[in-house]
């Protein structure tokens, strides 16, 4: 049954990334493809990425023969709409403006949904991207973003978006939903993340000794991997804190959960403007108290001292000052912890679901009118 009680349902084209891909969308994705098959017929279809290490010559050859197969499959199974699951930046826009154009020529309604987009690629950019781009919007029936600050961005860069472009939300999983908290005895603070520079590990890794001088039982517990470990890993030792600081490689979504709830605090100092980044919502699901930057996703969703407290970027004092703010202030984590409890509900599976299924109709009905006008 539809969202809206319907009993005819929806035939949807979706894709999803490959599951050992690394990143967010092959964790959340397969949790929004298994809700939505309560509400539509759902078929998956190959499109986008298949390794991390994919070669340039790889990637063109396989995304010629991917739109091969969803024509010849379009032809079979006539879908009311395809779901596109990407992203907004140049790779993403080269590979994903042939598919639009494939399924324009067709006349189905495409849903791009965007899991983070580069400002540089909103705005005017090299020729042949450019180019791609415009013939990505003319074929989008809609696009979906993470943020109202996304979508503004959009609309006012690309005003011919306007009335196409949808805030929408990414699955959390219902096993940080449901976990309990249980602060840990000492202070702990935890970041977690694929290890980028640009994600901000360095500067909370600067800011760890001023913080230690004013609490001298807090720990630091790194979480994640990535391009920039082994810098990171050294920098630890150079500076002389790995009695009070640790990084953790790989950890199970149990162990994951485990730290989160008995953070004092979750720390995530990105440079990135970052849609919805994963593990802050994570964070936010276990009720856990936050320091981030200013992210399209934070000033969308959160309220400072009610969610989270704002941190400057690239500016290790002001992290350290507002992680103390926050370990020394147990009111103000409590009352985070509940209010990031509750406006974590909003991503719950059928909640988002719901949402899509809602958009998938809308699509539909406009694709309908335009065959029978009256």
């Amino acid at each position: 049954m539809s969202a809206s009680g319907s009993n005819l349902l929806l035939r949807v084209f979706f894709n999803t990334p490959n599951p050992y891909l690394r990143g967010g969308p092959a964790t959340h994705l397969p949790l929004l493809k298994s809700a939505l098959e309560r509400y539509v017929k759902l078929e998956a279809f190959h499109h986008g990425r298949a390794a991390d290490n994919e070669t340039t010559l790889r990637k063109c050859v396989r995304t010629a023969a991917n739109l091969a197969a969803v024509e010849s499959k379009i032809l079979r199974r006539r879908p009311d709409v395809i779901h596109v699951n990407s992203a907004f930046d140049a790779r993403s826009v080269l590979r994903d403006a042939p598919l639009a154009l494939l399924v324009g020529r067709h006349s189905i309604p495409l849903l791009l949904k965007v899991h983070g987009s580069f400002s540089e690629i909103v705005r005017p950019t090299r020729p042949v991207v450019e180019f791609a781009k415009r013939i990505l919007i003319r074929n989008i029936s809609i696009l979906c973003v993470l943020s109202a600050a996304e979508k503004a961005e959009f609309e006012y860069f690309l005003p011919e978006l306007k009335g196409r472009v949808c805030v929408v939300k990414n699955v959390i999983s219902g096993t940080f939903l449901k976990a309990e908290r249980c602060e840990s005895d000492d202070p702990v603070i935890l970041f977690a993340s694929r290890f980028l520079k640009e994600k901000g590990p360095f500067h909370l890794l600067e800011a760890a000794s001023s913080i230690v001088e004013r609490i001298p039982n807090a720990r630091f517990v790194f979480l994640g991997d990535g391009p920039a470990a082994p810098a990171f890993d050294a920098e630890i030792h150079n500076r002389r804190v790995s009695s009070f600081v640790q990084r953790l490689p790989s950890v199970s979504r149990h162990e994951i959960t485990s730290w989160y709830t008995r953070s004092w605090v979750f720390v995530f100092p990105t440079l990135f403007p970052e849609g919805m980044p994963m593990v802050l919502a994570e964070a936010m699901a276990t009720g856990t108290p936050i320091v981030t930057t200013r992210t399209r996703f934070a000033l969308s969703y959160m309220t400072e001292y009610e969610n989270c407290v704002y941190c400057e970027r690239q500016d290790p004092y002001s992290i350290a000052r507002q992680v103390i703010t926050v370990l020394t202030d147990a009111a103000l984590r409590h009352r985070m912890s509940q209010a990031n409890r509750s406006l974590a509900l909003q991503f719950q599976e059928d909640n988002v679901a719901r949402e899509f299924v809602r958009l998938y109709e809308q699509l539909g009905a406009a694709r309908l009118r335009s065959r029978w006008p009256h």
